[in-house]
């Protein structure tokens, strides 16, 4: 769901490291794709990084592209020794996140509005909480929303902006507060109170001229190099379908803000920035319809990681497609993609990425129908109406296949007909 990088690769950067070379990225397919799509990599060895009065041989470090001054640039994130901290994240935020308890958190940075009320209270007035003071703005939508803080009364104090004031509250991070802290029995009952230094967000209060949109930050933990990727919902870009279901705006919504997204046939989905696919679900493949340049592109994510999300998770479906590892709009969405591919190689014939991409497609139907290829041949796949457009799927044809596949299977064969010369 970021932007496609395939023809914007910091060709020279990615060279210097190491992992690339004669304009071919040197990594396996699937971090190679990563990569291409703006998202980040597994863990690869970097070699040769040089900086301002730094040099380093070697690291392994996940690897990503983003964007700095309107240019393309090599992101590395290092394996820490200890799990790093978030400016965004409060204590308890770092450790739900850290055990687990929830995939991610959105953490508002600025928001604008007209001050309606704000007083002391249980956090999120729920009497299980420590005390903290709250600001609640009315928005330009006509809702209204709570924003939380320790601070917030001197930070309203200090501005001087009373109830009817169009204000912006700016997230300036944490710092170590003393608040009263519940303590818990066994079965969660709160039996005392205790003063506890914990990390809190700090914030301002100034006057809003004009009113802009909120700005949000959603935050996940990467255990794989101990520390917190974040991401901003508005910079993503929200696929128009997800295997043939067209997503509405609310969808799309929660899908950026890192919520788990439900589709109609039980297909689950969440965005995963620390993740190399991009996204999470209950599915094995995905087909996403994405708009490029005003019109529609369709991108293949196979070998997709399982839901670990327990804090914002809709409830669980219970009818038996759910627990599928492909859905039947999926299929459907694979017809797309093919067709899509066929115009490219028409296009450009001798591209032999394009005849890889093909063949896995096909390999992904295989084994999304859980059939034979002579089945395959004789199965008609209609479109999202069930009544146009019969389209075939062709099997695997040995003419399909990469070179490097062919190469398999020749060597397959000649090791069957060598066991079969001993007797095997």
């Amino acid at each position: 769901m970021n932007t496609v990088l395939e023809n914007h690769l910091p060709v020279q950067e990615l060279e210097k490291v190491g992992l690339m070379k004669d304009g071919q990225l040197l990594m396996d397919n699937s971090n190679a794709t990563a990569l291409k799509r703006g998202n980040v990599t597994d863990l690869l060895e970097i070699k040769n990084i040089r900086g301002n009065g730094y040099g380093i041989e070697s690291l392994n470090a996940r690897v990503s592209i983003i964007k700095e001054k309107g240019e393309n640039k090599v992101r590395f994130d290092p394996i820490y020794k200890e799990i790093q901290d978030h400016p965004l994240l409060e204590t308890e935020e770092k450790d739900k996140l850290v055990n687990g308890q929830q995939t991610n958190i959105k953490k508002t940075t600025s928001m604008y509005g007209t001050i309606v009320s704000h007083g002391k209270d249980h956090f999120q007035f729920d009497p299980k909480e420590s005390s903290s003071y709250y600001i609640e703005l009315a928005k330009e939508d006509g809702t209204s929303k709570h924003i939380w803080g320790v601070d917030l009364d001197k930070a309203l104090a200090q501005s001087r902006h009373k109830i009817g004031d169009k204000v912006q509250l700016n997230n300036l991070g944490n710092k170590l507060v003393e608040v009263d802290a519940p303590m818990k029995n066994e079965v969660g009952e709160i039996t005392s109170w205790e003063k506890k230094m914990v990390n809190r967000n700090t914030w301002e209060v100034v006057e809003a001229r004009e009113f802009k949109k909120d700005k949000d930050a959603v935050i996940e933990y990467d255990p794989q190099t101990k520390q917190f990727m974040s991401y901003d919902p508005a910079k993503i870009k929200s696929p128009e379908k997800i295997n043939g279901e067209t997503l509405s705006a609310e969808k799309k919504r929660k899908l950026k803000e890192g919520e788990v997204v439900a589709l109609g046939d039980g297909t689950e989905i969440q965005l995963s920035t620390s993740d190399k696919n991009g996204v999470r679900s209950n599915r094995a493949g995905l087909v996403l319809s994405i708009l490029i340049d005003g019109g529609i592109s369709y991108l293949l994510i196979t070998g997709i990681k399982s839901l670990l999300d327990k804090g914002n998770q809709p409830p669980k479906a219970t009818s038996k497609e759910k627990d599928e590892a492909y859905s039947k709009g999926y299929l459907k969405a694979l017809v797309e993609v093919e067709k899509q591919l066929d115009r490219k190689q028409a296009q450009f014939p001798n591209d032999k990425s394009i005849s890889a991409e093909i063949f896995l497609v096909k390999g992904e139907f295989n084994k999304a129908s859980n059939m034979s290829a002579s089945k395959l041949d004789e199965m008609k796949v209609v479109d999202i109406e069930d009544v146009k457009n019969d389209i075939k799927v062709h099997h695997l044809d040995e003419n399909d296949l990469p070179d490097a596949v062919k190469e398999r299977n020749e060597e397959k064969q000649n090791d069957e007909k060598q066991s079969t010369g001993r007797g095997r």
